[in-house]
């Protein structure tokens, strides 16, 4: 998706790589980036899954998760796609199951 991405849209792509650079570019420590996807899968999954909306349809969900952390552009479509992908497995099994798969 990154590499379409660079394709379709280049100068959005560049904006979100320069964002992640600046914000992940020098975590290189194990425990950080643990720390990073520990904090943020617990995170949205309590608040957008579990608080927000528990027995809301999951493309509600995703349409606000999707949208909130990036521009439009392909990788907000990458990150739609996951987000109702953990909405569908969140309706059929628990937030304690969509909390790991997040995290991964």
């Amino acid at each position: 998706m990154d590499a379409l991405s660079h394709i379709v849209t280049p100068g959005v792509a560049q904006k979100v790589e320069a964002a992640n650079e600046r914000l992940f570019g020098q975590l290189i420590d194990p425990v950080g980036i643990a720390t990073i996807a520990l904090s943020a899968g617990i995170c949205e999954e309590a608040l957008f899954r579990a608080r927000c909306s528990p027995a809301g349809h999951p493309l509600d969900r995703a349409g606000v998760r999707g949208v909130l952390p990036v521009r439009l552009s392909l990788d907000a479509a990458a990150v739609l796609v996951l987000a109702i992908g953990l909405g569908v497995l969140r309706r059929i099994t628990n937030t304690t199951t969509t909390t790991p798969g997040h995290v991964v």
